[in-house]
């Protein structure tokens, strides 16, 4: 079964944290998962990024108001030390991290 397309995934993140959550960085968590997505065919990843991986994310990143400090324990603990290596550059090619 294929994960969800990115508008349709990003949706769903608009639907579930409405109203905290606007299109634009649903859309823009939605392709980091997708591009999470293509390194896991590609190889590069050893795991997927899940719909619910990126929900939950989505949920602590919102309570935080910080990506970098919810990106840790709903996406780097659930990784290959590797593959928390790679996902910060993914990430901080759609948002800034050290901003």
């Amino acid at each position: 079964m294929d994960y969800l397309s990115t508008a349709d995934e990003a949706q769903v993140l608009v639907r579930t944290f409405a109203p905290r959550l606007d299109e634009a960085l649903a859309h823009t968590l939605a392709a980091i998962a997708a591009d999470c997505r293509a390194a896991f065919i590609r190889e590069d990843l050893a795991s997927a990024f899940s719909t619910r991986r990126l929900i939950d994310w989505t949920d602590l990143m919102l309570r935080h108001g910080d990506p970098e400090r919810a990106v840790g324990p709903t996406i780097y603990a659930k990784v290959s030390a590797d593959a928390a290596a790679l996902i910060p550059s993914i990430v901080r090619h759609y948002i800034d991290l050290d901003a």
